[in-house]
């Protein structure tokens, strides 16, 4: 997946179990996720968001990665804001690297 941009009311921007990503976005966008605005567990491969990741009113947590060995993951510029539990949670990512061009 290459270029595309992503929005959704009312639900995740993105939600991966158990795979291989190779994906671009121009924007990530996620408002009133019951769940999370982001969701990857155990997930390798990369994830690039050439301009704004935004995250709001979530349900749990704003963005949550875990499990995911071997992502790299560039989200650009990340807002996440409302999250019911932590606006960002990567836990158990050994060998992943996560860079977000600014972070609020």
């Amino acid at each position: 997946m290459s270029e595309t941009a992503v929005g959704n009311a009312g639900g995740a921007a993105i939600t991966l179990a158990n795979g291989t990503l190779a994906a671009a976005f121009t924007t990530l966008q996620s408002n009133g996720s019951l769940g999370q605005g982001i969701n990857l567990n155990n997930v390798s491969g990369a994830l690039t968001v050439s301009g704004n990741t935004g995250v709001a009113n979530s349900g749990d947590d704003g963005i949550r990665v875990q499990n995911s060995a071997g992502l790299t993951a560039d989200l650009g510029n990340t807002t996440v804001t409302n999250s019911g539990s932590h606006s960002v949670n990567l836990s158990s990512n050994a060998g992943s690297t996560f860079t977000f061009d600014t972070l609020s």
